[in-house]
């Protein structure tokens, strides 16, 4: 997208990419798509506590979780 906007002379302007991935939460997948151009990534790591149904508990814990493996190195 860099290359897209700068050959549109739009190279200094604000452009946000959102992206949802249907794969687990991994450090480096998150850092390669950055380095793509991705600017915001939009995940529910509750979700890998079983769904929907999972306890509160349960999505917390896997929030929490998603905290400190991921966001907390990124």
């Amino acid at each position: 997208m860099r290359d897209y906007l700068k050959g549109a002379g739009r190279e200094g302007d604000r452009f946000a990419i959102y992206l949802t991935l249907a794969a687990l939460p991994d450090v480096e997948l998150y850092r390669e798509f950055e380095e793509a151009g991705v600017t915001d990534m939009v995940c529910a790591p509750w979700m890998l506590a079983g769904g929907v149904d999972s306890t509160l508990d349960a999505k917390l814990e896997a929030t929490e979780e998603f905290a400190t493996t991921v966001i907390a190195k990124m």
